[in-house]
């Protein structure tokens, strides 16, 4: 059990049953288990208390926490408030990893997920921030995770596992190292194993904020192996944990074509063409580091559905 004494009140509890001959062998697994429940309560307590508190000085953490919902969330409009955040807190901390590398994630975000008009500036200014945080962010998990997405967004898988297999070296039990790794092998194509990474971050923190992208990271999987009715059940589910993710019909609507759910993928366009009504083919073939074959599948999708190339 966790308490907020300023508070008065639980955070956090939880408990695990097995037989008894088993419990040593259990031991590393439980610590894992434990220490990644309690990571992602404590950071969620400290966005709740950044959010929650007027400040009068607030630090370059009270920024950091408050931007970090907003990049969690993925929400196009809200994007320019988390940078500005993020542009105070690092001029109060220059040299603090967390909120260099959470401003590289956002600006990659951007760049990945049509955000911007600009996408080629934000992924160089992702580049720039990541390389920045690089030197910074030693025996940082938290940051080693989000370095590993700024450079995934900015398409250098090499850079990307490398900051994923550090934040796990750090912490073995990470949910966001976990998830990190499993988007490396999904890029790369990799499939089985990041069916496998990714359930593995959703068993490590099942009410995690970043589940919805564990989500699409199985989605994609099932994509790319070409089971167009599991990547349809996949979207969907991250699609509902996380509204604001509209980006996540380009994927949707044409995996529900190929999987011949008509309706469903034109209610699934018209979502991603009122959202991003100017968006073209060109445009998502080049957003994020996906095979090609996977990239192929999604434009003869979206061809079908009227979306034009570019």
């Amino acid at each position: 059990m966790l308490l907020e004494r300023s508070a008065n009140r639980y955070i956090w509890a939880d408990y695990s049953e097995c037989a008894v001959g088993i419990v040593s062998g259990s031991k590393d697994w439980l610590t894992s288990l434990a220490v990644g429940a309690l990571r992602c309560v404590l950071r969620n307590a400290e966005i709740i208390r950044a959010t929650g508190t007027e400040f009068t000085q607030p630090t370059a953490w009270d920024l950091s926490m408050r931007a970090l919902p907003i990049v969690l969330a993925a929400d196009p409009s809200a994007h320019g408030t988390a940078i500005e955040l993020l542009g105070r807190a690092m001029e109060f901390a220059p040299h603090d990893p967390v909120p260099v590398s959470l401003a590289a994630w956002c600006y990659g975000m951007r760049a990945g997920h049509h955000f911007t008009n600009h996408p080629q500036i934000d992924r160089e200014d992702a580049l720039r921030l990541a390389s920045d945080a690089s030197y910074l962010s030693a025996g940082n998990p938290l940051a080693e995770t989000m370095l590993s997405a700024a450079y995934m967004l900015a398409h250098d898988l090499v850079a990307a596992e490398n900051h994923a297999r550090r934040a796990l070296a750090i912490d073995g039990g990470s949910a966001w190292g976990w998830g990190r790794l499993a988007w490396v092998h999904a890029y790369r194509g990799e499939a089985t194993k990041a069916i496998e990474c990714c359930h593995i971050a959703h068993a490590l923190a099942p009410a995690d904020p970043l589940g919805y992208l564990w989500s699409i990271g199985i989605a994609a999987s099932h994509f790319e192996l070409g089971h167009f009715d599991r990547a349809v059940d996949w979207y969907r589910r991250a699609l509902a944990g996380q509204p604001k993710a509209t980006w996540i019909n380009r994927f949707l609507a044409p995996a529900s074509a190929l999987a011949n759910k008509i309706d469903d993928a034109q209610q699934s366009i018209g979502a991603l063409r009122s959202a991003f009504p100017d968006l073209t083919i060109a445009q998502i073939r080049t957003g994020l580091p996906h095979t090609t074959l996977l990239l192929d599948r999604v434009a003869e999708g979206l061809a079908g559905l009227g979306m034009p190339f570019g």
